[in-house]
């Protein structure tokens, strides 16, 4: 039964910790896009032009060719 106990206690840690580790790494590594807004809700009569802002970072050091398009949900 400790033994049982001691696992127990250890997974606890791992489960943990493990979450903080990778958002501390996450902080530091910018290999990816950020996109603002995230989300946005639209409601467009037929036959009607929106517009909007949508803002795109790249938060790396390298170009990024970026594709966008719209679908149905």
């Amino acid at each position: 039964m400790p033994a049982m106990v001691l696992v127990c206690v250890i997974a606890v840690f791992l489960f943990i910790l493990n979450p903080l580790e990778r958002a501390g790494a996450s902080s530091t590594l910018q290999n990816g896009l950020t996109i603002s807004p995230l989300r946005t809700e639209l409601t467009i009569a037929p036959g009607t032009v929106q517009t909007g802002q949508l803002t795109i970072y790249n938060t790396t050091a390298n170009d990024m060719d970026v594709a966008m398009n719209a679908e149905l949900f």
